[in-house]
């Protein structure tokens, strides 16, 4: 590659177009000698990036290099120098601008391209399955359009007010507050709230959140984004304790206080992660994170854990241990675990 290409491949994160190569002297064939010698690799159709100036490391970085590449093939100009108001008419969003913003949401699927048929001088005819890793790329529209979803890109029309969007380097996309309000819209409740919960603890402000919803609220999913918002809780540690909340609220269950400190006449015994205090239960989401402490045996993380919930239990509270796979699989037996523990506390209160 010739040092005027590597300026342009700096300027835009690595990447470059076909037609940019062909304008600076690189023709198919080396393009196929470069592809072959894994000095660059192909994102996308007619978009490629050169393999040492921008290595995919995470989820996020991969996933950086399928935005840009999405918007490189769309004409948009990555480079720094040109980026300037009025604000762009597409950006990323929706789940692709969450995994940037590194939001508790799910990861885009992957694109998964169709075989393609090549017919040959002798007539046979070769089926080819194209091989790809990348994820589909979600990209929002200022412009009137059809929501589409192409060679991997789903594009959806929305409004895009200048206050929604913002740069990460030089890629365009939805703010935390907009990504976040957009999702729940879309998301199922749960998710929604993992979403909503994690944008708080990256230090989104409710009301940023609100504003945004407020904005959205006319829309489809309008409403339950402005139960999100009010619902969503910065004490929330992990995604799993969004999850246990939003299971809670969907069983009917009262809403608990989350990460309370429990004392007894010895002091502190522990911050547990919700308390029902009119019901005497305390709820403990387990993961399988403290139990891997390297600086600690698992026995011992046992052991621990074992005192501590026997003297979360001397001050007459019921603990309820509960885990991500029984939330999701089994939210119904969850809840009757939880009432029968209510049952119990207020029966030893009698």
């Amino acid at each position: 590659m010739g040092p005027d290409l590597m300026k342009l491949c700096l300027d835009q994160h690595g990447l470059f177009t076909q037609a940019q190569a062909a304008a600076h002297g690189v023709d198919g064939n080396e393009l196929r000698r470069l592809l072959r010698a894994r000095t660059v690799r192909l994102v996308r159709r007619g978009v490629y990036v050169h393999t040492e100036l921008f290595p995919a490391v995470d989820a996020a970085a991969s996933h950086r290099v399928d935005v840009g590449g999405a918007l490189l093939s769309r004409q948009i100009h990555l480079g720094s120098q040109l980026v300037k108001p009025p604000p762009p008419r597409l950006a990323a969003g929706g789940l692709s601008a969450a995994l940037l913003w590194g939001l508790a949401a799910p990861l885009p699927e992957l694109y998964q391209p169709c075989e393609t048929a090549t017919r040959m001088a002798n007539g046979e005819r070769r089926v080819t399955r194209l091989r790809h890793h990348a994820r589909v790329v979600d990209l929002v529209s200022a412009d009137r359009c059809r929501r589409t979803i192409r060679w991997g890109v789903r594009v959806s029309p929305s409004s895009l007010p200048a206050e929604h969007l913002t740069l990460s380097g030089s890629i365009p996309l939805t703010t935390i507050a907009r990504t976040t309000i957009d999702l729940a819209r879309e998301l199922p409740l749960h998710q929604a709230v993992m979403v909503a919960d994690s944008a708080l603890r990256l230090g989104t402000k409710r009301a940023e959140l609100a504003v945004a919803a407020a904005y959205c609220r006319a829309w489809r999913g309008g409403r339950q984004a402005l139960e999100v918002v009010e619902f969503a809780d910065d004490r929330a540690e992990s995604p799993a304790e969004s999850l246990a909340r939003a299971v809670f609220l969907q069983q009917g269950l009262p809403r608990p206080q989350s990460q309370v400190n429990v004392w007894d006449r010895d002091g502190l015994v522990g911050r547990v992660d919700f308390l029902f205090p009119g019901r005497r239960t305390a709820v403990e989401v387990d993961g399988k994170i403290k139990y891997l402490d390297p600086h600690c045996a698992a026995g011992e993380v046992l052991w621990q854990e074992k005192l501590r919930e026997d003297r979360l239990r001397e001050t007459g509270l019921e603990v309820v241990r509960v885990t991500w796979d029984q939330l999701t699989g089994v939210p119904d037996l969850v809840a009757e675990r939880i009432r029968r523990a209510f049952a119990r506390a207020s029966r030893i209160a009698g």
